[in-house]
């Protein structure tokens, strides 16, 4: 088994701080896992077209396709952009994450269930 000592250890084997040894294969195997947790991430991030669809809906009330059809609105839009950025850090890649869909409640159809009276009256006396 070959081993890797890590954290300072010296050339005469004498160790600075704690050291830590791992096997090589476990090396590979926490490389491999970051790897696979930056693609991850990557793909639960929201992305520019997310937030177009979210943001769309919550300051205009409007679907994205309004918004870029109408110049003034797509401006203040890309203004939106440029506030976040500036004061609070937040940029988004480019493209939409298939994995997120923003809710836009106001666009979404209700499903709504007739319920007689007496389920009403009913509940009200149970408290």
């Amino acid at each position: 088994d070959s081993l890797l000592a890590l954290d300072g250890e010296s050339s005469n084997g004498e160790s600075d701080n704690i050291m830590q040894k791992k096997e090589c294969n476990d090396i590979a195997n926490d490389n491999e896992t970051i790897n696979h947790e930056k693609k991850k991430l990557n793909t639960d991030r929201i992305q520019k077209g997310n937030m177009n669809e979210f943001l769309s809906w919550a300051f205009f009330g409007v679907p994205f396709s309004a918004v870029q059809s109408t110049p003034s609105v797509q401006t203040a839009l890309d203004d939106l952009y440029i506030i976040l950025q500036t004061r609070t850090g937040l940029s988004f890649e480019p493209g939409s994450n298939p994995n997120y869909k923003p809710r836009s409640f106001t666009f979404e159809e209700v499903k709504s269930m007739y319920r007689p009276f007496f389920v009403y009256a009913s509940v009200a006396l149970m408290r």
